[in-house]
């Protein structure tokens, strides 16, 4: 399932706030970091917290996007995920320009108001690989296509990435039409100690196991504040 089902979450109250006031103004965020920092973690955060409002979300992992007609399938795997009867019809034939401007105009039509790219430069790197945007410039040039749909005031994007590099690259680096599309850019630290040790030993619990709060926190020292390690 594209979008992550929590079981434990442990802090980022701060991330949480400034991100869904963004999102809820609809502008966009991009949020950096490793592996294993919770990246996704706090994404699904924030998207269940504004399901519980009555805010419409789509959540893509686009580590999954093999192809562009994949963007249009993982968009109904998340409404289905979601129990929503919103599937759009994947024609044949279409381009990678048209299977996006088919993705937003739905989006539009379906009155989403925040929208999850998770790993956004695996999406701009694959469309990059299909006509028509491979004769003309490959993932730069689907960022700078983009560009319009993100700067949409009836929407908010979250988008997050884990390669550093190619973050500054795709959209960054100062020639990049993508600059001005990020209200905040925001790099995730790991967790604290205090935090770490507290979801370690909720996951133990949850094994029916029990964890000595000390040993916990010498673990969550170790492990550098990412459990998930």
């Amino acid at each position: 399932m594209p979008r992550p089902l929590l079981e434990f979450f442990v802090n980022r109250k701060k991330e949480i706030k400034d991100i869904t006031r963004i999102l809820l103004a609809g502008g966009n965020v991009l949020l950096l970091g490793l592996r294993g920092y919770g990246k996704s973690a706090l994404a699904g955060r924030i998207v269940d917290i504004l399901e519980r409002k009555g805010v419409k979300t789509l959540y893509i992992d686009c580590l999954k996007i093999v192809d562009p007609p994949s963007l249009l399938s993982e968009a109904n795997r998340d409404w289905e995920q979601m129990n929503r009867n919103d599937r759009i019809r994947i024609e044949r034939g279409l381009n990678a320009r048209e299977i996006l401007d088919k993705f937003f105009r739905k989006l539009s039509e379906k009155q989403v108001r925040v929208l999850v790219l998770d790993e956004i430069t695996a999406l701009l790197r694959r469309f990059g690989e299909f006509a028509p945007f491979s004769s003309i410039g490959g993932a730069k040039a689907v960022a700078s296509y983009i560009r319009d749909y993100l700067e949409s005031a009836q929407l908010g994007i979250l988008a997050s990435d884990t390669s550093i590099g190619a973050i500054y690259d795709l959209v960054l680096d100062y020639s990049s039409p993508l600059l001005k599309s990020f209200q905040k850019v925001i790099f995730l630290d790991p967790l604290q100690v205090s935090d770490a040790a507290d979801l370690l030993t909720m996951v133990m619990k949850k094994q029916g196991k029990s964890i000595d709060r000390d040993v916990a926190l010498i673990a969550a020292q170790r492990l550098f504040g990412v459990p998930q390690y």
